[in-house]
């Protein structure tokens, strides 16, 4: 929800939107990348890797529509843009309503996920191009995804909250992971029961507490307090949460003296990606590629070993 926290606080300077709704291929962008347009001209965000935003910028002076750009075909070379993906990106371009902002800050101020679903083909007299339904408006036939007929298509999103990630220590080695965490638009929890540790004004953009993890559904926790007693009760009370990755700095072997007989497929010790880290900085970059790609259900290797295109519509 990074992106959408940045459109946001740039939405009063704008008056339409534009939004990928379907694509196929190769593409630089999936369905729900958002751009912002002032007048004709690109505000704020992408929809493409540059070569799209100033075309569909001037389209949008001519109205709501839905356009569709066949970069397979060849057919970018007609009009200069040089895509170098061979894919088919279709993008929804419609006024930016105040309904639709309203949708956007309750869900980001009450950190909970929210559909919607938008009709964006129509030959048929049921649906409207352009017609949206929020939450329990949309039928209960449509969960998530594209629903396609003869002559209609609707696409139907759903609005995740920032993840969240509670890091039980605050010590030096913390501040890259929380700097790391906060610049990716998540929500961070710093727990440390040691006052002047919290206090430290690097923390910034992070909740702190003495104690408590209160760790939301699928949360992160990263245990880094080097107290063994410590983090054993960190461990225990991650492991009684509802956490969906459980981290823990420091070797293997102490690892498994925390855990003892117990066994958890949601914890990663050592914590982090093998990406051969050795400054706080680095380790810190491991561990929220770790926690990304756990959340992603991916196994994080190189996408050039990959069988299918990561930008596969």
């Amino acid at each position: 929800m990074k992106e959408l926290k940045a459109l946001l606080a740039l939405a009063h300077q704008a008056d339409y939107l534009a939004t990928v709704v379907e694509t196929a291929g190769s593409v630089y962008r999936r369905p729900g990348a958002r751009m912002l347009i002032a007048q004709g001209r690109p505000l704020h965000g992408l929809v493409s890797g540059g070569c799209l935003e100033s075309d569909l910028a001037e389209r949008a002076l001519s109205g709501p529509q839905l356009v569709t750009y066949d970069n397979a075909s060849g057919a970018e070379e007609l009009w200069g843009a040089g895509v170098g993906c061979n894919g088919v990106i279709s993008i929804w371009l419609e006024p930016l309503t105040p309904r639709l902002l309203g949708f956007w800050q309750e869900c980001l101020a009450s950190r909970r996920p929210g559909r919607t679903a938008l009709v964006y083909r129509s030959s048929s007299p049921s649906f409207e191009v352009g017609q949206r339904w929020f939450d329990d408006e949309i039928p209960l036939a449509w969960q998530l995804g594209h629903y396609r007929k003869p002559d209609w298509s609707v696409w139907v999103e759903q609005l995740q909250p920032p993840p969240q990630l509670v890091v039980c220590g605050a010590g030096p080695d913390a501040l890259p992971l929380v700097r790391g965490a906060v610049g990716l638009g998540w929500d961070v929890r710093l727990v440390d029961h040691r006052p002047a540790f919290l206090e430290n004004s690097q923390f910034t953009g992070a909740e702190t507490a003495r104690q408590g993890l209160e760790v939301r559904p699928g949360g992160a926790v990263v245990v880094m307090s080097h107290n063994l007693e410590r983090d054993r009760g960190y461990l225990d009370e991650a492991m009684g949460s509802a956490a969906g990755y459980i981290g823990m700095l420091g070797p293997r072997e102490r690892t498994r003296r925390l855990l003892g007989d117990r066994r958890d497929e949601r914890v990663h010790g050592p914590v982090g990606l093998d990406i051969g880290s050795q400054t706080p900085e680095e380790i810190a970059l491991a561990i929220l590629a770790e926690i990304m790609a756990v959340q992603a259900g991916r196994q994080a290797g190189f996408l050039r070993e990959r069988d299918a295109s990561r930008h596969q519509g």
